[in-house]
């Protein structure tokens, strides 16, 4: 969840006093801008850097959680913001 989306939900979620943990994978974006623009760290103890196809990874985080909410999408929009021209990204996917 480290998106724009995904991030959002995470806000929210704390702000409600949920303790929810964040996975993603932090290489669309720089490091400042998930700092400054959405708003979520790396660093932080419930951010986990990592691919939610990595199955180890999703069998020990999945058991910790009581929901999962899945808010990946197939489109890199950090690249769309660089590339104008999505339609050839998406279609190498």
């Amino acid at each position: 969840m480290f998106g724009l989306v995904g991030s959002r939900i995470v806000h929210r979620l704390r702000a409600l006093g949920a303790r929810p943990l964040a996975v993603g994978r932090p290489d669309a974006y720089g490091s400042r801008i998930y700092s400054i623009v959405i708003g979520i760290s790396p660093a932080e103890p419930d951010v986990i850097a990592g691919d939610i196809t990595d199955s180890a990874l999703m069998d020990h985080l999945i058991p910790r959680s009581d929901y999962v909410v899945h808010a990946v999408a197939l489109a890199d929009v950090a690249e769309c913001t660089r590339n104008r021209r999505c339609e050839g990204h998406l279609a190498r996917r």
